[in-house]
């Protein structure tokens, strides 16, 4: 899936194009995980699929106590 999809104003867009620095941890064509920057446990990261990104969602946090 080519950048172009990315929304010029969304933070998720601009993570993933570079525009602003993360720490990636895995890439694919459907997905980008990235560690948080202000993380809750050790190994906190991120995860945002593509897919809602070029349909312009919101992306909601989910917290789990596993």
């Amino acid at each position: 899936m080519s950048a172009s999809h990315l929304s010029d104003n969304c933070l998720f867009c601009k993570i993933i194009r570079g525009e602003i620095p993360s720490q990636k941890i895995a890439e694919t064509d459907k997905s980008y995980a990235f560690l948080d920057i202000m993380p809750l446990s050790e190994g906190h990261a991120v995860s945002t699929p593509r897919a809602l990104l070029a349909l312009g969602r919101t992306m909601t946090y989910i917290s789990s106590d596993i």
